[in-house]
């Protein structure tokens, strides 16, 4: 270990303690990694990332604001990290950097009074959906990840979960939060619902990233546990007319907590380990694209939709939702299809634990992500139709891709595209080639179109080359508060686009 390292450790070690600092070579580049694999970062991975210098995993806000103050006084980057299970790259240090690993601040306390839940930035969300349960309430964000992600992270990605159609993001779900910023200052807000009077700077952190500071607790919006919960399923024979009987229902007032209109129809495919996976916005997806006899895209679709509520409630729900959905040309297929996509929801994500997280393997992490790209962008209503049908024209018109599964998820506007390349599932070494292009291609076409290249996970590295037709001038606005809050950019630094792209 050349000396500089050796001081910088022990510097590390005196604020945490030595055994909170991770140091070795060879365990390093674990943690200057997400889930983004090297084939979906189209080279991006190769162009800026870089292991960290070190890891160091603080106990409390104090502990952080140490090492956050100590980084800038050495000009060393602080890259905040929760499960690492983001999907984008967000976590990935750009330049000399030390890893921040809140893992440890992970308690939870449930308020039944307040009907919140105060949860450390490193508490899986299991853990916070477990605590409100017993205490007979319902941690509404739900994403596939629940198991290994964190409430920091989930919140700096401005998630969604498998209830975002009735409960929102989880940066909606945040009544206040303890921050560190880039300086050391550590700051609460309010614990009262409306944040401090003014700009609702709370949800300036959500979706931010870790870039504008770290966040070390949050409070949580908690809601009473349903006292039912209805699952009903019905196929259409087109996706646009699943689509109209969506739109159909929410102008009628039904707000189903669990909404999923997928042309993959009601069964998944069989996992390895003969687990069924539902449509997923997580990494793997290991779904063929569904065709037709005559090779073309299927158009057959199947609606999950769950009722959650008072009884009275989901059942008046329930019932309206049969009605307005016969009259749109569904076909009610019962519970059944519904009910197995609810309990298989987290199935795929846990296969990813075994194989990837738990053993930390990044070998297995490239070689799992390999051959497919999915998109999750969010779209005016009116235009969900014409992108879908351009996206499957455009897909049909590039060699070596194939369009698979389409679907909403949660409301109309969040709509979903797996791609996949022609020769077979994922596996192998491949080159991205011009899977990704389309890609990109499709994301611009969405942002013309009105809409947002990413609904779900943030931007992080995969998508920071189109930031600016996301953007437009809000981009400056960003770099503009992130000069403010960050001058010497120390918090999570490149994700916005501010520093130019160069490799390690």
């Amino acid at each position: 270990m050349p000396q500089d390292r050796e001081r910088l450790v022990s510097e590390l070690a005196a604020m945490v303690g030595p055994e909170h600092v991770l140091a070795d070579p060879a365990a390093l580049p674990w943690f200057g990694r997400d889930a983004l694999s090297r084939y979906r970062g189209g080279g991006v991975l190769e162009r800026l990332g870089r292991p960290p210098v070190a890891v160091v995993r603080p106990g409390d806000a104090t502990q952080v604001a140490l090492v956050v103050a100590w980084a800038r006084r050495r000009g060393l980057a602080v890259v905040a990290r929760g499960g690492g299970t983001g999907v984008m790259g967000g976590a990935v240090p750009t330049r000399e950097a030390v890893v921040v690993d809140l893992g440890r601040m992970d308690r939870v306390e449930v308020d039944e009074e307040e009907m919140v839940a105060v949860a450390g930035a490193g508490a899986p969300l299991a853990r916070v959906a477990q605590a409100a349960e017993a205490a007979g309430l319902l941690f509404p964000h739900d994403p596939w990840s629940l198991s290994m992600a964190t409430v920091g992270g989930a919140i700096s990605t401005d998630g969604m979960g498998y209830l975002y159609g009735r409960y929102g993001t989880m940066g909606e779900l945040v009544v206040a939060l303890e921050v560190v910023l880039a300086d050391g200052t550590v700051w609460q807000t309010p614990r009262v619902p409306t944040g401090p009077c003014g700009p609702d700077l709370v949800r300036l952190f959500a979706g931010a990233q870790g870039t504008f500071g770290i966040i070390t607790r949050a409070v949580l919006r908690l809601y009473p546990a349903p006292e039912r919960r209805i699952f009903a399923a019905w196929r259409f024979s087109t996706f646009a007319a699943g689509f109209q009987g969506v739109q159909m229902l929410l102008r009628s007032g039904v707000a189903p907590a669990l909404l999923d209109l997928s042309d993959s129809g009601p069964s998944r495919d069989v996992l390895d380990d003969q687990e069924q996976a539902p449509a997923s916005p997580g990494p793997g997806t290991g779904r063929l694209p569904p065709r037709d006899a005559g090779g073309h895209h299927r158009e057959i679709s199947t609606l999950c939709l769950g009722f959650f509520g008072l009884e009275g409630e989901a059942q008046s729900q329930w019932q309206r939702a049969c009605s307005v959905l016969a009259a749109a040309g569904g076909q009610e297929l019962g519970s059944g299809p519904a009910e197995e996509y609810w309990r298989r929801r987290h199935a795929l994500a846990e296969r990813w634990r075994r194989l990837i997280w738990e053993t930390r393997s990044l070998q297995a992490l490239d070689e799992y992500s390999t051959g497919f790209e999915y998109l999750n962008v969010a779209l005016p209503a009116r235009q969900v139709l014409p992108f879908r049908e351009r996206a499957l024209e455009m897909a049909r018109r590039t060699p070596g891709v194939v369009a698979g599964e389409t679907g909403l998820w949660g409301r109309p506007e969040i709509f979903s595209l797996v791609l996949f390349e022609a020769d077979g599932p994922a596996g192998g070494v491949r080159s991205p080639g011009r899977l990704l292009g389309l890609v990109d291609e499709l994301l611009r076409l969405c942002q013309r179109m009105g809409g947002s290249m990413e609904a779900i996970h943030g931007a992080g590295l995969r998508w920071r080359h189109l930031l600016q037709g996301e953007w437009g001038a809000g981009l400056e606005v960003l770099h503009r508060i992130k000069r403010a809050l960050d001058p010497h950019g120390v918090l999570n630094p490149g994700k916005w686009g501010e520093e130019p792209e160069e490799g390690p």
